[in-house]
């Protein structure tokens, strides 16, 4: 049977991501022909030589990389490696988890491989060169005798190192050094040695065994693990924190790594450095197993078996999935680790109860949720990401409370009385944690509603005040009705809870718009409310009156600091209860058109919500207002308007709103409102 080589590269897959497995092939095979060797221990060495463009700058900078060269002093291409290495898919290594493709991967990445090589034949040393190309596959080798001073050894040569592979390759020698010591770990790990491996450029050289020692503190440790009929070890590694910055699991095959992935996050803790007694450092693990040697694929770049695990598969085929091995060994990662990572879950316990109390007491009921499913959270994470994390939990919450009601609802024929109950039991504290999430969510809402209305009146940096429609949109959203509006949107209960009952209430509306009159008026007044009830206080009754009783409210909102006010000219106090008269004279009925008797009598309520300056003291002494004892505002009944008229301050309006919910403030732990 033949084979075509332009074909079989074809078919054979190198990610860009994966721009240095050819290299890292090189060197295993080294590893390989010094490990044949008899005194390899003492003398087998290597060296990776990285080749770059030369560069005319003066800098620091380096160029790019063009080839590897990989030398050793092994046993060389004699016959059996050179036979070997002209056949595809050789399994001469087999035993060394070698599948006979990873020359194939050097023809991904290079134009060329050069190799030169000088291995004891029967009469004495023979020297042999050979190149390998896409178009040419294998040359014919040129052997001869080796000069005298000649040594046993390899040079292969990566030349011309192709432009889409070369821009995902790391520049530096430092990474390339460090990368290349992950993928070959397990040979530095294994009892025993391992050659000498020198990795340099015409800059700087770096000795891989200083490398291992700078990589890890103290000594690994292994564990091992089965997964249905399949056995596998795990090597845990503590790597020091100056040379990486994530915690990751590595998995191999043929003494090599495979595939690797970041476990930040992945067990309750693993956040960030962790610390022991010999210092800081972050976490490796590398599994590895017959299994994956038998299924890895031959590019050794993933598994031949599926991510996620099935059942069916499982029973079956006897297949375990890439997604049980991890599951196994984060287990065996999370009590390794145990000791390292409680301190993180100490902060983060902390870090949730501190958010929760002091700005989402909304979300108490999740907080033991998420401690008892052990969700792994950062003690770093954000404000922002953790309202959201909350706030999902909250949901999750609220459905399986509406799942359960509706079990609840449909009994099963065959439940004892004694099961039913339980549920009953059950659903009913559930039902309470979610119901005083969403009581302390509304409160919480409220304080925040108060902090911005009490940042909003002061000073802002520019040295000037807000205007009025920030004010009036943080009140009611302007130009709507508040039957456009969700209830959250609204925030009427900071001038008055009794707001919130109303049959028609308007936010910057002309008179002509509001279905409630007749009037064709264009003026705007600020809030305007009607309310149509069955009850008055008695002081405002009459013997004359009989229930329904109707009310109407106007709320107007001035600049804070304004002091331009004037009795004769620019009134609050007047333009309110002209808005009065105007309503009352448009033959005032309700939203469905119902007439509504002596309309044009009906009490009103007028606030005016201003800071009470020189000028708004003339106005309402214009009126006969009565001070407020703490001179924060007037108030009084205006017979000739049929009006309860109250101005109030800024201050006093969020004084007196913080006061009516304090309790609520304080029930739920929030701090007192500063404005920050």
């Amino acid at each position: 049977m033949k084979s075509n080589l332009i074909g079989r590269l074809k078919n054979t897959k190198l990610p860009y991501s994966h721009a240095l497995l050819p290299l890292y092939e090189a060197i295993v095979n080294a590893i390989q022909a010094v490990e044949a060797t008899p005194d390899w221990k003492d003398s087998g060495r290597i060296k990776v030589e990285i080749i770059r463009e030369p560069t005319l700058l003066e800098n620091d900078t380096i160029g790019d990389i063009i080839g590897f060269r990989i030398s050793d002093n092994g046993i060389g291409f004699n016959e059996d490696n050179f036979n070997s290495f002209n056949e595809l898919d050789s399994v001469f290594k087999a035993s060394d988890g070698c599948r006979g493709v990873g020359r194939l991967l050097w023809l991904k990445a290079f134009e060329k491989v050069e190799i030169k090589s000088v291995y004891a034949g029967t009469e004495g040393l023979i020297s042999r060169q050979f190149d390998f190309t896409e178009q040419g596959g294998v040359s014919d080798p040129i052997d001869c005798a080796a000069g005298k001073n000649a040594q046993v050894g390899s040079e292969v040569f990566l030349s011309e190192f192709r432009a889409k592979y070369r821009k995902h390759c790391p520049k530096g020698t430092d990474t390339i050094a460090r990368l290349v010591l992950e993928h070959c770990l397990w040979y530095f790990l294994r009892p025993g040695s391992v050659p000498k491996i020198l990795i340099g450029d015409n800059n700087n050289t770096i000795d891989l065994d200083d490398e291992f020692e700078r990589y890890m503190i103290g000594y690994p440790k292994s564990e091992e693990f089965d997964v249905g009929k399949e056995h596998f070890e795990l090597v845990h590694i503590r790597v020091r924190s100056s040379v990486t910055r994530n915690h990751s699991l590595s998995y191999c095959a043929g003494t090599r790594q495979v595939s690797s992935e970041k476990l930040d996050g992945a067990i309750p803790g693993l956040f960030g450095e962790l610390d022991d007694e010999a210092g800081k450092f972050f976490y490796t693990g590398y599994v590895s197993s017959p299994y994956l040697d038998e299924h890895v694929r031959a590019e050794r770049t993933e598994f031949d078996f599926d991510d996620q695990s099935s059942d069916e598969l499982f029973s079956v085929k006897h297949e375990v999935s890439l997604q049980q091995i991890r599951d196994a060994a984060l287990k065996l990662i999370e009590s390794h680790l145990s000791n390292q990572t409680a301190c993180n879950i100490t902060k983060t316990k902390q870090r949730i109860q501190d958010f929760v109390d002091k700005d989402a007491p909304q979300y108490k009921s999740v907080v033991k949720r998420l401690e008892k499913r052990g969700r792994p959270i950062s003690p770093d994470i954000s404000n922002k990401d953790l309202h959201l994390l909350l706030h999902k939990e909250l949901v999750d919450l609220e459905q399986e409370f509406i799942t359960a009601g509706h079990e609840i609802m449909t009994p099963k024929v065959d439940e004892s009385a004694e099961i039913y109950k339980r549920k009953i039991d059950e659903y009913v504290t559930k039902m309470v944690e979610v119901k005083q999430s969403d009581l302390a969510a509304y409160v919480a809402h409220r304080r925040a509603v108060l902090a911005v209305l009490k940042y909003a009146i002061k000073r802002q940096p520019t040295g000037k005040y807000v205007r009025e429609d920030l004010i009036h949109n943080l009140i009611m959203p302007m130009g709507n009705t508040s039957d456009q509006l969700h209830i959250n949107e609204c925030n009427l209960w900071v001038v008055d809870e009794r707001l919130a009952f109303h049959n028609y209430l308007g936010s910057d509306k002309t008179f002509s718009s509001m279905p409630i009159s007749d009037s064709q008026s264009a003026k705007q007044p600020d809030l305007l409310a009607l309310n149509v009830s069955d009850y008055l206080p008695p002081e405002f009754v009459s013997e004359r009156m009989s229930p329904p009783f109707s009310t109407l409210t106007v709320v107007e909102f001035k600049r804070p600091m304004r002091n331009d006010a004037n009795p004769s000219g620019e009134n609050p106090i007047q333009q309110a209860v002209d808005y009065l008269e105007e309503i009352r004279s448009g033959k005032v009925k309700t939203v469905d058109g119902r007439p509504i008797p002596k309309a044009e009598n009906m009490l009103g309520y007028c606030y005016v919500i201003c800071d009470v300056l020189s000028s708004v003291q003339k106005c309402a002494r214009q009126f006969s207002l009565q001070p407020t004892p703490d001179g924060m505002g007037y108030y009084g009944y205006h017979s000739g308007y049929n009006a309860y008229i109250e101005v109030i301050s800024y201050d006093r309006l969020v004084d007196d709103a913080m006061l009516r919910n304090k309790m609520f403030f304080d029930k739920l732990g929030l701090p007192s409102l500063e404005v920050e």
